[in-house]
């Protein structure tokens, strides 16, 4: 049987992700997303990782384009409560300043 029994499951590959920045030589950060199947040896403390197969992938201009669109999110956010707060104003406060934009 190879001293492996069935219901062992330390050697069975397990799956890994992560996301993680990465700063370059040249000082540039970049994201980078990775997937991958890491098998193990052994149980309890002697438990190792042995190899490891899996993907990176530059994740970069993904980052950059959900940072843009939660500050945009927060724009609109700011701004919606402003225009709520000063439509409750009873001053013509607001209606001056919107003409003027």
């Amino acid at each position: 049987m190879g001293g492996r029994r069935s219901g062992d499951r330390s050697t069975n590959p397990k799956p890994y992700a992560t996301e993680f920045r990465h700063r370059r030589g040249d000082g540039e950060v970049r994201w980078i997303e990775a997937h991958a199947l890491v098998h193990f040896e052994g149980g309890g403390r002697e438990r190792r990782a042995v190899s490891m197969v899996g993907t990176a992938q530059d994740i970069t201009q993904r980052k950059r384009r959900e940072e843009e669109r939660k500050q945009q999110e927060e724009r609109e956010h700011f701004l919606m409560s402003e225009i709520n707060h000063r439509a409750k104003c009873p001053s013509g406060e607001f209606l001056n300043h919107m003409n003027h934009l």
